[in-house]
């Protein structure tokens, strides 16, 4: 089997001068050189002239079109493609054959697509089959953020509700589309909210917090009226409910399509210990890593936290089969679906930061998948 180049968008039976051979051969020496250091192994650990049932589209992303749709469309007509893996920011794409035949027989169907545009306008992809050795820890990178197997994962009241171990909780549809509407209506006809929605915006309601102090006022701001019914029906845990406590402080965001949040926790001496997020619009990846400094570790069950490490049987919602107490001490990735609500507490809440990385696509199994260009609003519930 031997490495072929392919651009399926254009063909042409016109020679190429000298001059153009010569720049694709630099071309693709670079696109290699890049293909290796960005994938961290030799080309003699990622190709092979073996029989094998996985191909390298090499230099993918490189030119922008690295979607499913896309693969799908430079793959359409190749018999036996079983599977393919994109890889965020990679400029490569990984597929997998039912056999080593057809993989052979696509190396041939892909270099009757060879010829390309000229180079000021596009690149083109390459093809070389991959080592079948490299390709389980290409894999596994695609789930070394997956979340853990939540302990409880249960339907109730028509929301589906799933709880770790580390203290985090989410529950989905827990408003309707139609409050969910109703909300962003809301916030859309607030005075000095934009509804240009190239900027972040954010607005606060209850007691005021102060960054500078990390600490709240004596001063308060209205709860704005279409929050109040989702504030009344917050999962507080059972102790908190015990003892009086109610949820009086939100924090109202949008984010523009790409934005992220920093890694951070939330003050633990200003707050109560649940934290809850309520995601509106779009999907994006809540990125929770334990806290790796002494100091933090230390805190991480602070004697202020009123639960164990085993979250979600002490909620108020009836959830039937309390989990173990094993938390979670790996980073991991959760998505949070429009309408869903993340509850954090426990260790989730006082020894884990959480975050959205920056970016504009985000890694979803074995696809690269673009974040929703309306953005995300979030409103942020807390108890002073």
């Amino acid at each position: 089997m031997t490495a072929t180049t392919t651009n399926s968008s254009y063909k042409s039976n016109t020679p190429k001068p000298k001059s153009s051979f010569k720049k694709l051969a630099q071309h693709k020496h670079k696109a290699y050189q890049l293909f290796s250091s960005s994938s961290g192994l030799t080309l003699d650990e990622l190709v092979t002239d073996d029989e094998t049932r996985f191909l390298w589209l090499v230099n993918f992303h490189q030119i922008g079109i690295g979607t499913q749709g896309t693969v799908g469309e430079l793959l359409d007509g190749t018999m036996g493609v079983e599977e393919w893996w994109e890889f965020l920011n990679k400029p490569y794409v990984l597929v997998a054959f039912s056999t080593s035949l057809l993989a052979s027989q696509a190396l041939h169907h892909l270099s009757d697509l060879t010829t390309q545009l000229p180079l000021s306008r596009v690149y083109p992809i390459y093809v070389s089959p991959a080592r079948p050795a490299c390709v389980p820890p290409f894999l596994a990178q695609l789930t070394e953020l997956d979340p853990p197997q939540p302990v409880t994962d249960e339907v109730i009241a028509g929301r589906r509700i799933k709880s770790w171990r580390n203290g985090v909780s989410l529950i989905e549809d827990f408003v309707t589309e139609a409050e969910e509407a109703a909300i962003l209506e809301g916030v859309w006809s607030e005075e000095g909210w934009s509804r240009d929605l190239s900027n972040r915006q954010s607005r606060h309601a209850g007691p005021i917090f102060d960054y500078t102090t990390f600490s709240s006022s004596k001063l308060s701001h209205p709860i704005p009226p279409y929050l109040e019914g989702v504030m009344g029906r917050l999962p507080l845990l059972e102790k908190e409910l015990e003892r009086g406590e109610k949820i009086d402080q939100l924090t109202v965001q949008y984010y523009p399509a790409g934005t992220g949040i920093p890694p951070h926790v939330d003050t633990h001496s200003a707050f109560g210990e649940s934290l809850f997020s309520l995601s509106l619009l779009s999907t994006v990846p809540l990125v929770l890593t334990p806290c790796s400094t002494p100091e933090a570790i230390r805190m991480r069950l602070p004697k202020r936290s009123l639960i164990t490490p085993t979250p979600s049987s002490h909620l108020s919602l009836p959830l039937s089969t309390p989990p173990p107490p094993n938390p979670s001490n790996r980073p991991f990735s959760l998505p949070l679906p429009p309408r869903s609500l993340l509850v954090l507490t426990g260790e989730a809440r006082y020894g884990f930061t959480h975050e959205i990385p920056p970016r504009a696509s985000d890694q979803c199994g074995g696809r690269v998948v673009r974040r929703e260009t309306r953005g995300r609003v979030s409103v942020t519930f807390r108890s002073v």
